[in-house]
């Protein structure tokens, strides 16, 4: 059993080839203080970083500002470039495709098929962070686990860690494909298309009102045990 740890929405940095084009947005009337921060996930990294080294075999973050590109896009269905970085030229936007989306995903690809290929099963952790009121409404949660329904072990693995967090952690509100089902063209989800045997996923997302100290030790506690424990059962 290996457990990789993914993190899409952890970066700030704006490649050096780019500077010139968001300092122009700065000046324009539509520029937003927080452009550099589109979609950036706050907390995101320090989840990860409490997390990852301890259970996963693999793991990595972005460091690339998703207002530059959302890992968690689709070419497809072309949300992997950003409102920001969509109407560039066509050169432009092919060279932020091949030097900061594809080689995240194609590291994930590579590790995801070598283990399988030796007969492992491999779990995919995807770490996010989420903002506990939008648009003046609270969402009602504090943790939110994302699986395939469909799928009687992410499902069963889902259970397992709601209920490790209702016996250690009971005041943590948790629930089950929340804030947001399944995203059809998201990156674990297009990890479970590609590799339909010997592979799960299931994503993380814990509120900004949790990344604190101690509320990232008593998350990061319940999810390393839950996962340790269960990789020892397999």
């Amino acid at each position: 059993m290996r457990i990789l740890v993914s993190c899409e929405h952890s970066g700030t940095a704006i490649p050096q080839e780019l500077h010139e084009h968001f300092d122009a947005l700065r000046h324009t009337s539509a520029y937003m203080p927080e452009i550099e921060s589109d979609a950036y996930e706050y907390g995101a990294k320090w989840l990860f970083d409490s997390i990852a080294p301890k259970i996963s075999d693999f793991s990595l973050s972005s460091e690339i500002s998703p207002a530059v590109v959302d890992l968690d896009g689709s070419i497809s269905n072309g949300t992997a470039l950003s409102e920001h970085t969509s109407k560039l030229s066509a050169q432009k936007a092919g060279q932020i495709i091949r030097d900061h989306y594809l080689p995240y995903l194609m590291q994930f690809e590579e590790k995801i098929e070598e283990y399988t290929s030796e007969g492992e099963t491999v779990l995919l952790v995807g770490l996010h962070t989420f903002k506990p009121i939008t648009n003046n409404i609270p969402q009602g949660l504090d943790i939110g686990l994302i699986f395939n329904h469909n799928d009687n072990v992410e499902r069963s693995l889902a259970l397992r860690i709601k209920r490790s967090f209702e016996k250690s952690a009971p005041w943590l509100r948790v629930r089950f494909n929340a804030p947001h089902k399944v995203k059809e063209d998201g990156f674990t989800n297009r990890m479970r298309q590609m590799f339909c045997c010997n592979f799960i996923a299931i994503e993380i997302e814990v509120g900004e009102n949790v990344i604190f100290p101690t509320g990232i030790k008593q998350v990061t506690d319940v999810i390393c045990t839950t996962l340790e424990k269960w990789r020892e059962e397999l």
